[in-house]
C-alpha cells in the first residue's frame, strides 16, 4: 500500500483522479496546521487531519506498512515526520519548486539582482535595543537548525518526482541528495485548458507580465526590460492579487513610476469573466522567473497562442525549449524589432504539438502510473 501526504491544495486532486483512474487504492491523507471543519481546496473526498494529532496519528497508522511513502511538498512539520521513517520505506518527494530552491546558496540564481537586493532589504532585521538582538540570534539559530533538518530530510528521499531534471541536479548538487529522478507533473494539459479549441492568432496588443505578486517573478527587472519598448497604447497587466502584501504594493508603484499609465496592477481579486476579458487583450506574456513556477499558467498561454517571453536562466525556459516549443528570451529576444509579431497559426500548432506530447492526459497518466508502481 502507499501513503500521499499532502497539505490542503487544488492539484492533489488531479493526482487522485489519476490514480483512481488506474484503479490503485492508495491511502491519501491531508495535513493542517490547525484545526479546519472542511477542507477548502481538496475537492476529493479524503481524510484530513491535523498535524501530529492523535487522529491524524490513527490516519496514518503504522508507517511500515506502506511500501511507498508520498510528499506532496516537503517542508514544515512534514520534515520531522520524513526524518523519523525507516529505511525500509521508499520516501518520493513530489516536488513543487518553493520546497526545495530557496537555500541560501540559490538564491543569487533565484533572484535578479534588483530582486535579489529587495530579498535581502526584507530580511534585514533592524538592531535597535537588546531585546532585538535577543530575538536576531534566536531566529538566526532557528534558521539554521531548520535548514539542518530539511537537508537531512532530502537527503532521506529516495526518488524525486519533477517534470524538470536541471532542478533535480540543483537540489543535488547543494544538499547532496543522492534520490533517483522521476518524471512526474500534477495536471494534465486537458486539467488547464480546453484541448478542443480552434488555434487562433492572438490580435491583442497588451501584455501580461508574472502570474503572482511574490518575488521570484522578478518584476523589478522585467519592468525595466519593458521599458526599453516603445510600448505606444499598450497596457501591461500585473496579477499582484496573491498574498496582497508590501511586495504587491511596492511593485505597483515601481511599475507606475517606470511605465507609467501602460501598467496596471491588479491589486484585487478579479472575478474569472472579467480575468477572461484581460487575457483576450493579450498576445505577449513576461514570466521573469528563474526557478521553477507558473507552469500552469504558461501551458495555458501557450495553447491558447500567446507569445511567451522567459528569463533565459530558467530551468522551465530550458526544459520547453529542448522540447522544441517556441518561446523566447526576455534578456535577448525582447530587444528584436519583431518582438510584438504575434504567432503565426503553424506557429501555434507547433507549440500546441509538444504540449500534447509533454503534458498530455496520457503522458501524464504513463507518469503517474509509473510513480505509483515503484
Amino acid at each position: 500500500m502507499n501513503l500521499h501526504l499532502t497539505y490542503d491544495n487544488q492539484f492533489i486532486d488531479f493526482i487522485i483522479q489519476a490514480s483512481r483512474e488506474l484503479g490503485r487504492h492508495d491511502r491519501f491523507v491531508v495535513y493542517t496546521n490547525e484545526f479546519k471543519p472542511a477542507l477548502t481546496s481538496v475537492k476529493h473526498d479524503v481524510p484530513f487531519a491535523q498535524f501530529d494529532s492523535e487522529e491524524f496519528k490513527i490516519l496514518v497508522g503504522d508507517v511500515r506498512q506502506y511500501k511507498n511513502i508520498y510528499i506532496h511538498w516537503l517542508e514544515g512539520r512534514v520534515v520531522e515526520f520524513v526524518n523519523q521513517l525507516p529505511e525500509e520505506v521508499n520516501v518520493i518527494w513530489c516536488f513543487w519548486g518553493g520546497d526545495g530552491l530557496e537555500f541560501d546558496s540559490l538564491l543569487h540564481w533565484v533572484y535578479q539582482p534588483k530582486s535579489f537586493a529587495y530579498f535581502k532589504k526584507e530580511e534585514k532585521f533592524k538592531i535597535s535595543e537588546w531585546r532585538n538582538l535577543r530575538t536576531w540570534m534566536y531566529r538566526k539559530r532557528m534558521k539554521k537548525r531548520k535548514t539542518e533538518q530539511h537537508i537531512r530530510a532530502i537527503r532521506r528521499v529516495n526518488w524525486f518526482a519533477h517534470y524538470l531534471p536541471e532542478d533535480f541536479h540543483k537540489i543535488s548538487k547543494v544538499t547532496g541528495m543522492t534520490a533517483k529522478f522521476l518524471p512526474f507533473h500534477y495536471a494534465a494539459l486537458e486539467n488547464l485548458v480546453d484541448t478542443t479549441s480552434p488555434v487562433k492568432v492572438q490580435t491583442g496588443e497588451n501584455i501580461l507580465l508574472g502570474n503572482s505578486d511574490t518575488l521570484t517573478n522578478n518584476h523589478f527587472e522585467a519592468i525595466d526590460q519593458l521599458s526599453r519598448l516603445d510600448l505606444k497604447n499598450r497596457k501591461v497587466y500585473c496579477p499582484l492579487s496573491y498574498e496582497r502584501g508590501r511586495y504587491a504594493a511596492t511593485v505597483a508603484a515601481y511599475g507606475k513610476k517606470i511605465l507609467g499609465d501602460c501598467f496596471v496592477p491588479m491589486l484585487d481579486f478579479m472575478p474569472r469573466e472579467e480575468y477572461n476579458k484581460v487575457l483576450s487583450g493579450i498576445s505577449m506574456a513576461i514570466m521573469n522567473h528563474n526557478r521553477s513556477q507558473a507552469l500552469g499558467n504558461i501551458v495555458s498561454l501557450l495553447w491558447n497562442g500567446t507569445k511567451i517571453f522567459m528569463s533565459q536562466d530558467s530551468t522551465l525556459y530550458a526544459y520547453l525549449k529542448s522540447e522544441g516549443m517556441l518561446i523566447f528570451t526576455i534578456q535577448g529576444d525582447m530587444l528584436n524589432p519583431e518582438v510584438f509579431t504575434s504567432l503565426s497559426e503553424m506557429e501555434i500548432l507547433t507549440n500546441r504539438k509538444v504540449l500534447i506530447q509533454c503534458f498530455g492526459h496520457e503522458a501524464q497518466l504513463q507518469k503517474i502510473k509509473n510513480m505509483l508502481e515503484l
